[in-house]
């Protein structure tokens, strides 16, 4: 199990609604008449029979917690479940096997559906009428929002909440959120008045503050403090925060160096520490040096306690420290791990606890690296995941080379929990992995065995790190650039969401066009960083992977495949690339084509190109709803560009041709449109519609397969306005 930074689907609600909620939060509690909550759920994928539970959510106080509430059988794929309280409370349904569960937060008389249809069960579930729950959440995500407020922390953020609901029972419950941060419990107890203090998550918050001060009591021990320090470790001096787990491993010279990133509020950290101790005696044995670095978020008095009982050499990183080393090793969630061997070099690296086995492996291997299973023409793919007995794993081509299609004899069953293929394999690719609850992209070359638990890679082959560390750094920059530009016009896009009757006056304003340039050049940044990326390691299959991860961002050009080695070309990435470029028709004179209008009469391209300095062609179809929503948009463009002499067509891909004029007709185009049965468009390489391309006056395609907001970005590159 790993704990992953959470991320939120955020519901709007009405201003006036979440007012009246609040406001029914500070309400004395006998205002609730009907103290009946009732919970009605569909879980079509689990067998009649699975016992549905809800129980207290208050796991600070297990003896509180571990009240079931109510329970029930599901039936015929659905549940009913009804318990009384008298109070706002934080509830958690659940089932055992497969373990998921929902917290809900909720009012006495509510009546709350969950439809747990999707593939996580009821982790992903959908909830209707807990409209507390919603308000709550609504509150709860700001610290983690990417628009929050950069000049505060946030735990600091987390406080500030805290303190603006101190008369409503979401104060103690946000406490409990962000447990096992530097919080200071007893501070917030005291900060709420009577009423929140002896409500259930209010008393639930007292045990937390009683075990605060017993730890505060201990941690002051001077015998405690000796030992505390014993295993502390100064954070070695370095020149880029990134640098400092190499710093830290400097310390250790000809030493294989094990490293554990953990935080004290992390249970599946802690029951690693637990696992592994079996393997202590022999890593010791073996001069195995034990490093623990913690994250920032952890509380320094808890870690001072817990430390005493780990052992090992213990680090506290800052939130600088933090940060970089998470963007540069691309870790999402703790425990993670490092093995470095003698010459200071990671060998190992890991998300998740894989096991002693696993590790004593991973070691042996830093300890010997001669240690290395031979390549084989062959890659295997075991994997475990529960609950999914007689379902089919599928294994796909992914990045360039025909993506998506199928690998031969890449196709298992799960028997047991458990699924295993072996694939016939000549050089390195990458792949994509389908199962019922989850999908995975991974590198593999000939001989690797690539292993999963669920969705979690737990062996991998050396270039996926490689990659991931060179493609989330990229990303994480472009990323940046995308949330500059939202945070800037937030306002217009917020009105676009919420308004989508109104997306075409919306998205033609001044201030989203602006937005949408802004996008561009970010893009275009990308673009350069993937290039760069890829002309510095063109001499070898890194280089062509990267730009592979990155196929569907950008188009392959003939420098590209010109610069790479003859040996890279020759790879099955070399050669998709040499034929994506051959079919590549930007830069190309477009091919003439003649098709029939809706009165039978035939129109050639070269026809509809006289006389203009410009032809746009835009492939639909009547059923494409985003075709369809960017015709006024369309028809805006013919307008603006008028002068810039553009002529316009419209060739549809429908099979049916009465299909395809009805549109016509409820679109009203105002220039000619033509019906191709998608011959045509397939000829072109169209991939998926709409797809939008612009020819000069000479029919030489200035840019091919644009479609949404890139196709006014691209015509405003073009005109210059």
């Amino acid at each position: 199990m790993i704990v992953a930074v959470r991320g939120f689907f955020i519901v709007r609600i009405m201003k006036k609604k979440l007012l009246s909620i609040l406001g029914a939060l500070l309400l004395p509690l006998a205002v609730f008449a009907q103290n009946t909550v009732t919970i009605n759920g569909t879980m079509p994928a689990l067998p009649d029979g699975t016992e549905v539970l809800v129980s207290n959510y208050a796991v600070y106080d297990r003896s509180v917690s571990s009240e079931i509430l109510a329970k029930c059988p599901i039936k015929n794929g659905k549940f009913t479940m009804q318990f009384e309280i008298n109070e706002p409370r934080q509830v958690v349904v659940w089932v055992e096997r497969p373990h998921s569960n929902k917290p809900i937060v909720v009012m006495p008389g509510d009546q709350v559906s969950i439809n747990a249809d999707k593939p996580h069960g009821l982790f992903q579930a959908d909830v209707e009428g807990a409209k507390t729950d919603e308000a709550f959440n609504k509150i709860y995500e700001k610290p983690y929002r990417k628009d929050r407020p950069q000049d505060i922390s946030q735990t600091d953020y987390m406080k500030q909440l805290i303190k603006e609901n101190k008369n409503s029972f979401f104060g103690p419950l946000l406490v409990y959120a962000w447990s096992g941060h530097s919080l200071g419990y007893e501070e917030f107890y005291n900060l709420f008045p009577k009423q929140v203090q002896e409500s259930f998550h209010g008393q639930a918050l007292k045990v937390m503050v009683e075990n605060e001060r017993a730890e505060k009591a201990k941690a002051n021990d001077p015998a405690q403090k000796a030992k505390a320090n014993a295993l502390k470790r100064q954070t070695p001096a370095y020149d880029k925060p990134e640098n400092v787990i190499d710093a830290i491993v400097a310390q250790y010279p000809g030493k294989v160096v094990f490293i554990d990133f953990w935080a004290t509020w992390c249970g599946p950290c802690r029951n690693a520490m637990k696992t592994i101790q079996p393997l202590e005696p022999w890593m010791a044995e073996n001069d195995i040096v034990r490093v623990y670095v913690s994250a920032p978020s952890s509380d320094a008095t808890k870690w001072e306690l817990m430390i005493t009982d780990i052992g090992g050499n213990h680090y506290f990183l800052n939130d600088e420290e933090w940060k970089a080393i998470g963007n540069r090793y691309g870790f999402g969630g703790i425990p993670y791990y490092h093995i470095y061997n003698k010459q200071g070099e990671c060998t190992f690296s890991h998300t998740g606890y894989p096991g002693n086995d696993r590790m004593k492996e991973e070691f042996q291997k830093a300890l010997s690296p001669s240690l290395v299973s031979d390549s084989s023409p062959f890659v295997t793919i075991r994997g475990t995941v529960e609950g999914m007995d007689g379902k089919t794993v599928s294994l796909f081509y992914s990045g360039m080379p025909e993506r998506n299609r199928p690998v031969e004899e890449g196709t298992a069953t799960i028997t047991n929990g458990a699924y295993e293929m072996v694939i016939p394999a000549t050089e390195t690719m990458i792949y994509h992995i389908e199962c019922p609850r989850f999908t995975a992209q991974f590198v593999a070359s000939p001989g690797d065995e690539i292993v999963f638990s669920g969705h979690t890679l737990l062996k991998a082959n050396a270039l996926q790190e490689q990659l991931k560390l060179a493609t989330d750094a990229m990303w994480s920059a472009y990323n940046e650039g995308r949330v500059k530009a939202y945070q800037q016009h937030k306002a217009i896009l917020d009105e676009v969401n919420d308004n989508p009757d109104k997306e075409f006056s919306l998205k033609s304003s001044p201030d989203y066009i602006a937005y949408t340039d802004e996008i561009a050049q970010w893009e275009i940044e990308h673009g350069k960083a993937v290039r760069k990326l890829m002309h510095e390691n063109r001499d070898n299959i890194f280089g062509i992977a990267c730009f592979a991860y990155h196929a569907g961002f950008m188009d392959p050009t003939q420098d590209m495949y010109d610069e790479l080695s003859d040996e890279v070309k020759q790879s099955a990435y070399g050669q998709a690339m040499k034929t994506a470029v051959e079919n590549s028709w930007v830069g190309r004179v477009m091919a003439d084509f003649t098709l029939p209008d809706a009165d039978g009469n035939m129109h050639s391209m070269k026809e509809l190109l006289k006389g203009h300095d410009y032809l746009m062609i835009d492939f639909w179809a009547s059923w494409c709803k985003p075709c369809r929503r960017g015709l006024p948009f369309m028809k805006d463009y013919a307008k603006k560009y008028e002068k810039d002499n553009l002529a316009m067509l419209n060739v549809s891909i429908d099979k049916k041709r009465e299909d395809w004029i009805k549109a016509n007709n409820d679109e009203n185009l105002p220039w000619t449109s033509l019906w191709d049965n998608n011959e045509v468009a397939k000829s072109f390489g169209v991939r998926a519609i709409p797809s939008v391309w612009l020819l000069d006056k000479n029919g030489n395609v200035i840019f091919a397969q644009k479609w949404g907001d890139s196709i006014g970005m691209a015509l405003r590159k073009v005109f210059g306005h």
